[in-house]
């Protein structure tokens, strides 16, 4: 028997969730990965990943300082 993959893909599983501030939840995702990403590679927290990427520190601050 083979595997026939997943049912939805990423950014669908996303759309079936309240966005929030987003008024597309993949948007969110999309800003989760590059700032964890950015935080991860430069060894910085989220004051430093938020002034490099112009997004809102408080978003950031549980994604990267919260581990």
């Amino acid at each position: 028997m083979s595997d026939p993959g997943p049912l939805v893909d990423e950014r669908g599983l996303a759309a079936t969730y309240d966005g929030g501030a987003y008024v597309d939840a993949w948007e969110g995702v999309e800003q989760y990965r590059k700032a964890t990403s950015y935080a991860f590679r430069k060894g910085v927290k989220s004051s430093a990943t938020a002034r490099a990427l112009d997004l809102p520190r408080g978003r950031l601050r549980t994604w990267i300082d919260d581990g």
